[in-house]
């Protein structure tokens, strides 16, 4: 699952960021057993505090949201696969055409338009769906890519196929097909709290390579907002430069790629003329 930490190594650990926090704040004294630099204050244990972690988790988010405006690869995912998609089934019946009727794949499973079906749902950590292709079950045709229209799906009749997608509400909307399909999705992702009660702050992994300084000079900047003084406003900025160094890093990935601009919607197979 693209949302699970993964243990490896080429990645920093939690405690990188902590223990890089607690030397910013004049924290990395001898703690509760007496080990140099677990700090007095912003410790790791929870059950002492829950600051650092809270804070941890808060920076971390903030981050990942910066990431994904900027594109950011590591935050996307791809090739995740819902097989087995059932058709459409309206207040007509299974596998009766009605332009009445949509379908959804959410992150609580699939609706087909009576019921839903939490076995085919959005994968764990999903934040926002960027395409979708298709393609029949149990077959191994190519997938298509399908078109997101511009202005919603018209209401038309069902055929083999989704042909079109739509993002609203969290879900992928669809105009439901009369054959059972595969969707293939492209995904900006999320992660979950990862400094949580049973993590172990030295063998949890972030996977976000180089996002040390940036993370926790964030949190140095809650910290600071926390004690108030003239002493934010430094972190504030420290925080602000270590982040711009990391999305500058993917921009300037980006800028040396060459991309052609492409009319929204314009990949949608013939089906879209029904719904721009």
């Amino acid at each position: 699952m693209a949302n699970v930490v993964v243990n490896v190594t080429s990645f920093p650990t939690v405690a990188t960021v902590t223990n890089l926090v607690r030397s910013d704040n004049r924290d990395d004294m001898a703690g509760a057993t007496n080990t140099i630099g677990e700090g007095q204050i912003l410790v790791d244990n929870l059950s002492t505090s829950v600051t650092m972690a809270n804070f941890f988790n808060s920076a971390l988010r903030e981050v990942c949201r910066r990431l994904r405006i900027v594109g950011a690869p590591m935050l996307i995912a791809d090739n995740y696969i819902i097989s087995g998609i059932s058709p459409m089934n309206g207040p007509l019946g299974l596998g009766v055409a009605d332009p009445s009727v949509q379908v959804y794949v959410g992150s609580n499973g699939y609706f087909d338009g009576t019921q839903w079906d939490s076995t085919r749902g959005l994968p764990q950590g999903c934040y926002q769906v960027m395409r979708c292709w298709e393609r029949e079950t149990a077959s191994n045709n190519a997938f298509q890519d399908m078109g997101e229209p511009a202005n919603g799906m018209a209401g038309t009749y069902q055929t083999s196929g989704f042909g079109r997608w739509d993002w609203r509400q969290n879900m992928v909307c669809l105009p439901g097909s009369l054959d059972t399909r595969d969707l293939r999705l492209r995904y900006k992702m999320i992660l979950n709290a990862i400094f949580v009660s049973n993590a172990n702050p030295n063998t949890t992994y972030i996977p976000i390579m180089g996002c040390e300084e940036a993370v926790a000079r964030t949190i140095d900047r809650l910290y600071a907002a926390r004690q108030g003084g003239a002493l934010y406003e430094m972190r504030k900025a420290e925080a602000d430069s270590a982040v711009w160094d990391l999305l500058n890093e993917e921009v300037q990935h980006k800028q040396g790629q060459e991309y052609q601009p492409m009319i929204y919607g314009s990949e949608a197979g013939p089906v879209l003329s029904y719904g721009i």
